[in-house]
C-alpha cells in the first residue's frame, strides 16, 4: 500500500508480532476497517504459512481489534471527563 493511500486510511489500531516459530516472526499493521480475513490470509502468503493457520490468525486479530476498541473509547472517555 502506498503511503498516500495510508495516509487516507482511518488511524491504526494496533500493531501484532505474530511469532511463527523459533527464528521468525512477523508483524501485522491493523488499521480500522482492516478485514481481519484480508490480513490472515495476505500474512499466511506473505510468510508462506499453511493456510489452515488463517482461522487461528483470524480469530486472534478479531480479539486484539476489540480489545484496542474498548481500550480507545475508554481514553477518549478518560480524556473528556
Amino acid at each position: 500500500m502506498s503511503h498516500s493511500s495510508m495516509e487516507q486510511r482511518n488511524g491504526q489500531l494496533l500493531v501484532m508480532t505474530i511469532q511463527i516459530d523459533d527464528k521468525r516472526s512477523g508483524r501485522i499493521d491493523v488499521f480500522e476497517g482492516d478485514d481481519p480475513e484480508i490480513l490472515a490470509r495476505d500474512f499466511c502468503i506473505k510468510y508462506n504459512l499453511n493456510q489452515r493457520v488463517a482461522p487461528l490468525l483470524i480469530d486472534n486479530i478479531q480479539k486484539q481489534i476489540s480489545i484496542a476498541q474498548k481500550e480507545r473509547m475508554n481514553m477518549v472517555q478518560y480524556v473528556r471527563s
